[in-house]
């Protein structure tokens, strides 16, 4: 029963938002303004991710194979599938509503996800399982708070699988900030940009 409400508030949440009388006005601009009270909203993580996908059922299978999630919910006849690690009621959700060819690259929009693997023995197994799979893998890259592998989903969205490479990684991103270097998955060490 839970999962049609979770269903039909998901639905109505698009439908409110596109009657919305804000969707006239976007973009919204950013003022700098606190809130009431001079408080800031302090979100705890980022709870879930939701992808407007033209194959639920062709993402979901990636999405199953490619991190490991499983299926939490799922309704065939509005094209929704709901997944999770198996903690949480879900971490990504997909929605068959899109159409057409991925956006511009020079659009806005989600640049790419990212999702956590607990070492870089994890993140060598899964490149390798990758390639198995037939997915194309886009780049290796050691950043200076990460090891990363990229690669695109069904619907062109770039995907990141990576292994921390600090225990306190704010400290290392305030001290080191980024850096993209390529990575040998093989060894672990960087390839010479020659």
């Amino acid at each position: 029963m839970i999962r049609d409400v979770e269903c039909i508030s998901a639905w109505m949440l698009i439908d409110t938002l596109h009657e919305s009388p804000l969707s006239d006005s976007l973009p919204l601009k950013y003022t700098g303004a606190l809130a009431p009270g001079g408080k800031m909203i302090r979100a705890r993580k980022l709870g879930h991710l939701v992808l407007k996908v033209r194959d639920a059922e062709a993402s979901k299978q990636f999405y199953l194979r490619t991190l490991g999630l499983q299926v939490a919910s799922e309704d065939k006849s509005k094209g929704m599938v709901f997944l999770s690690f198996g903690k949480e009621h879900h971490d990504l959700a997909l929605f068959q509503m899109a159409t057409g060819d991925p956006p511009d690259a020079t659009q806005p929009g989600l640049y790419h996800m990212a999702w956590q693997l607990g070492s870089f023995e994890e993140l060598q197994a899964a490149h390798k399982e990758l390639q198995g799979l037939g997915i194309l893998v886009e780049a290796t890259i050691q950043h200076n708070v990460t090891k990363s592998v990229y690669f695109r989903d069904p619907d062109g969205n770039l995907v990141e699988l990576y292994c921390d490479r600090w225990d306190k990684g704010f400290e290392a991103m305030q001290t080191m900030g980024p850096k993209s270097d390529r990575l040998d998955m093989e060894t672990g060490k960087l390839v010479d940009a020659d």
